[in-house]
């Protein structure tokens, strides 16, 4: 006897979010996949991670009071710098704290406040040009500071613009595409004894007999399917027959499963 459940495939409602629960989905099963092969390699990460750690409040509260100081450790060394930049023969000291100074706020703002960094190096740098030019004689040397200070906030500028995707984002770049293709279509998955088969409207694509089905992961919204060598992600909401605790029990049979535990 064969078991059917069908979706009526909707567009995901927010591109951005969808993304990130295909690449969470993907790790998740890199993750199943390592610790049947890496049994070892795993049991030692799940020890580690059991370890004791800050509590996030505890942590947070940390963050905050590093920014709170950033700009201080920013300003001081900037000024430092500025002092011994002209002559860094004689105040070696004064200079290798400068630098220190400016580089510790760069890098404490830099996760949080991006944009924070971007004006003070732009604003520094174009100051320290500015005077280079205005007095070379006696302050020549901030030029070469201020183009220092000018190329940071300039980096910090673009990377601030272009969010670094990771590598399971990229991958389900496709996935979303397929899911936004599919709007308007029934997608079923019919299951028997010996395998399932993937409907889409009246046709039945293939059977992928039970070796064929590789993985089953379950996100918030979204299931996330691998048999046969093509992977295919449907939205909970877009069920419309069968039931979401039988599909799981059919979906058991995959090799590498990972289902959202029921709420409490």
């Amino acid at each position: 006897m064969e078991r059917e459940f069908c979706f009526d495939c909707t567009a995901p409602q927010d591109r951005a979010m969808t993304q990130k629960e295909i690449a969470g989905a993907l790790q998740r099963r890199l993750d199943l996949y390592t610790r049947e092969r890496c049994p070892r390699m795993m049991a030692l990460a799940d020890r580690l991670n059991r370890v004791e750690k800050v509590p996030p409040e505890v942590s947070e509260r940390r963050a905050r009071w590093r920014l709170r100081f950033a700009p201080l450790d920013w300003a001081l060394g900037t000024l430092m710098l500025a002092a011994a930049w002209t002559d860094p023969m004689e105040m070696p000291v004064v200079l290798a704290a400068g630098l220190v100074g400016m580089l510790l706020g760069v890098v404490l703002l830099w996760g949080r406040k991006r944009g924070t960094v971007t004006v003070l190096q732009l604003a520094a740098g174009a100051v320290f040009v500015f005077l280079g030019i205005a007095d070379r004689e006696s302050m020549g040397a901030l030029l070469s500071l201020g183009l220092v200070y000018l190329v940071i906030g300039v980096v910090a500028a673009v990377s601030r613009k272009k969010a670094r995707e990771s590598t399971f984002e990229k991958q389900a770049l496709p996935l979303l595409d397929a899911m936004e293709n599919a709007q308007g279509r029934r997608v079923c998955l019919i299951f028997s004894d010996t395998g399932m088969k993937l409907a889409v409207g009246e046709d039945i694509f293939q059977e992928y007999p039970n070796d064929q089905l590789e993985a089953a992961v379950e996100t918030h919204s979204l299931l996330v399917l691998a048999f046969g060598g093509r992977a295919v992600t449907l939205q909970k909401k877009d069920m419309v027959s069968g039931g979401l605790d039988e599909l799981r029990s059919e979906l058991a049979r995959m090799r590498y499963t990972g289902f959202q535990p029921d709420p409490e």
